[in-house]
């Protein structure tokens, strides 16, 4: 990187794509990353932080909603509406509010609690949001195990990612992908709830070029 300001310290990360991880996130790296995404050229970027800068923002964004002490209809609707999968973000938000009449989510909530209904109730979460609030990720952001508490110990490595994808979620990724027009691979990632490797693995076996 240009500055001396965009060096990692000693302590946090092996490098500055480290930054951009749910583990390696604070407020001085977010801070690093923010006058990277200013300064530096959009391959220079991509090179240090192993994201392009549209993922690198979206990621921000990400870490910074989950900061909030509480959310309401409002941001728990940003979360559930996704492009491909539940498009119209006055339907998510409308969606909300319901189970907000219904007795399902108070006025203001968490954003945990927001989450652990939005996978209960089999939204498509995407594994960052999951992961900021110490929740296992899965197949489009449900729980790995739909019976099985919600509730999980701060992720480490790669804990709550599969390593293998099957035929059909390969079918699935390489469909979304083709149509996605800009749907990157890392949120991929988070919607199947595996690595971006295994995203990358799959679309190349499928001799997607992108």
């Amino acid at each position: 990187m240009g500055s001396k300001k965009a060096k990692p310290k000693q302590g946090e990360g092996d490098n500055l794509a480290h930054f951009l991880t749910v583990r390696g996130i604070h407020f001085v790296a977010a801070a690093i990353v923010r006058e990277a995404l200013e300064t530096e050229p959009d391959p220079a970027f991509e090179s240090a932080f192993d994201k392009t800068k549209a993922e690198a923002r979206e990621f921000l964004e990400c870490y910074e909603l989950c900061g909030l002490p509480f959310w309401g209809a409002a941001e728990l609707a940003g979360v559930i509406a996704d492009p491909l999968i539940f498009p119209d973000p006055a339907r998510a938000l409308r969606a909300v509010e319901l189970a907000q009449k219904a007795g399902e989510l108070p006025e203001v909530f968490t954003p945990k609690a927001g989450i652990e209904w939005a996978m209960s109730r089999q939204f498509a979460v995407r594994g960052d949001f999951a992961e900021f609030v110490g929740l296992t990720p899965g197949h489009l952001g449900k729980p790995l195990a739909m019976d099985a508490p919600t509730e999980a110990a701060p992720a480490s490595g790669n804990a709550g990612t599969q390593k293998r994808t099957t035929p059909t979620q390969e079918a699935e990724i390489v469909k979304l992908f083709n149509r996605g027009r800009g749907i990157s691979v890392r949120q991929l990632a988070g919607q199947f709830g595996v690595t971006r490797p295994v995203i990358d693995r799959v679309l190349k076996g499928a001799g997607v070029k992108r």
